[in-house]
């Protein structure tokens, strides 16, 4: 994997994020209320077109949570402090295959993605973009859910999110200067129910001071 890649798994809270949304109609409809709720719960507050990201990590009880690497991640606008989503983050390793397993904490339970890790893209180093995908492959452990207490409901959603070094070949098409200094260029597509609702642009860049 590029080395800038790594950073964003190893070191997330070194980085600054824009990430520019672009929602379908008629989706882009429905989220102008669905958005409002989302802010009183504090979960899940995507933007509505651009906006500047801080991340912040923080320690998790391994023994309750289940999982032992897990971490909690909490995004917020940086002009503001709103939270834009909370996540407890985990990995595993199934039949071969690695899997980032988050989880969205909601009230009663949580939605919870299991997504594959595939290599995308590749370097004249040799070194590889990723791809983290709901997309299951055979009878694998990609999916997302919705978990309350002991049950998990497969949810219609579907998550696709592509990384990359911005001079990676197959990297995402993004405008360089859209955030000068950008190490990683993602672009990120949601879907419910096979249908693509929103795709995010993301930038990636070190933090002056983390």
């Amino acid at each position: 994997m590029h080395p800038a890649v790594v950073v964003f798994f190893e070191d997330t809270g070194s980085l600054e994020l824009l990430v520019r949304s672009r929602w379908r109609f008629p989706f882009s409809l429905g989220w102008r209320v669905g958005r409002a709720l989302m802010r009183w719960i504090g979960q899940f507050v995507l933007p509505r077109d651009a906006a500047r990201i801080l991340t912040r990590l923080h320690a998790i009880d391994v023994a309750r949570d289940g999982r032992p690497d897990a971490r909690a991640v909490v995004r917020t606008y940086a002009p503001t402090g709103e939270v834009m989503q909370a996540v407890a983050y985990a990995t595993f390793e199934h039949e071969g295959s690695r899997y980032m397993s988050a989880a969205f904490p909601l009230p009663g339970g949580s939605l919870t993605g299991i997504l594959r890790l595939d290599p995308e893209g590749v370097d004249a180093a040799g070194r590889t973009g990723v791809v983290l995908t709901s997309t299951r492959r055979g009878g694998d452990a990609a999916g997302v859910w919705f978990v309350l207490g002991p049950i998990a409901i497969p949810a219609p959603l579907g998550e696709r999110l592509a990384l990359a070094p911005p001079d990676m070949p197959g990297a995402p098409a993004l405008d360089r200067e859209a955030f000068p200094g950008a190490t990683i260029v993602g672009r990120h597509e949601q879907r419910l129910l096979g249908v693509r609702f929103v795709t995010h642009d993301y930038w990636f860049r070190p933090l002056a001071a983390s």
